[in-house]
């Protein structure tokens, strides 16, 4: 089992690489965004993305910044389309609702959801030995930094195929 996730992350993840590559919103996007000729997949993206796992493992203090990452990320991920209908639905706007929804209770249910992923984040960054929550704000920190002082001004985001 350990064996697929590794593989699904590093599969998901120099994916992502790879499009942001493509659009030119990574350092060093000419190298990223290449595609091996035979085998049609990010080959430098995908070694990347292994070489920054294998760094991961190798760091004793990993586990622990790793899986909270990766927790928070995941929480995230489901909450996001949840609070972006929730956004919607209180703009007025109708949206059509799918095969299986909670009726009047939706909105209740979004809000302890939303609210619910909110904590999980806050105590998943700050364990026991906050050695991972240092880390995260200190990622988070330089991450934010370099978006704000010159990703944002170049970044154009990505380019829309029509």
């Amino acid at each position: 089992a350990m064996w697929f996730c590794g593989l699904s992350a590093v599969t998901w993840s120099s994916r992502v690489i790879y499009a942001f590559a493509r659009d030119g919103g990574m350092p060093g996007s000419g190298v990223w965004r290449r595609v091996h000729v035979e085998h049609q997949t990010p080959a430098p993206a995908i070694w990347l993305c292994v070489v920054l796992a294998f760094l991961g493992a190798v760091y004793s203090g990993a586990y622990a910044v790793i899986t909270s990452i990766s927790t928070i990320g995941l929480y995230l991920s489901y909450i996001i389309p949840v609070w972006l209908c929730w956004r919607a639905r209180g703009t007025g706007r109708q949206l059509e609702r799918g095969p299986w929804h909670l009726g009047r209770w939706s909105r209740v249910v979004n809000l302890l959801a939303m609210v619910w992923v909110g904590f999980l984040c806050v105590v998943l960054s700050i364990p026991d030995s906050y050695r991972a929550g240092k880390s995260i704000v200190a990622v988070m920190t330089v991450l934010g930094l370099w978006y704000l002082l010159w990703e944002r001004k170049r970044f154009e985001g990505p380019r829309w195929q029509g």
